[in-house]
């Protein structure tokens, strides 16, 4: 292959930006396995406008699930839990509030104990470890980031 005697291999990545840009510049139906798209109340027990991944149809310019679900509600706490983590985030960044961020951190299973307990052991933050963001608005398409 370095010296360009065999001819190169070309798949698609699996990704859907050009099915769903064509399918509205040319206002044509398509259906597409998985994009990410604002809650609708298509996923029961998950805020309005918090964004999920969900099976949807493009069709002229709007996106839209294909259809509803209901999932166990372990699973349901599971995806609300990092969810509410993410928009702690957002929030974070968009009010440059450092000790969000934090908190966002903390939340994450995948932080190491250390970054937790030293943020929470030094009185950096008069926040909880685990801040509840229930209340706050979630960022829509018409946020300005």
């Amino acid at each position: 292959m370095s010296r360009g005697l065999e001819d190169a291999k070309i798949t698609p990545s699996k990704e859907y930006a050009i099915d769903i840009i064509s399918a509205i510049s040319n206002r044509r139906k398509t259906r597409l396995l998985v994009a990410n798209i604002p809650n609708d109340g298509s996923l029961e027990g998950v805020p309005l406008g918090r964004f999920v991944e969900l099976p949807v149809q493009v069709s002229g310019d709007n996106i839209t699930s294909i259809r509803r679900f209901k999932l166990p509600k372990p699973l349901l706490s599971l995806i609300n839990l990092h969810l509410d983590k993410f928009q702690l985030l957002v929030d974070g960044v968009l009010e440059r509030e450092k000790d969000l961020v934090l908190q966002a951190m903390a939340l994450d299973p995948l932080t190491p104990s250390q970054i937790r307990r030293r943020k929470y052991s030094t009185g950096s933050s008069n926040a909880p470890p685990c801040a509840n963001t229930l209340g706050r608005p979630p960022i829509t398409f018409n946020a300005r980031i």
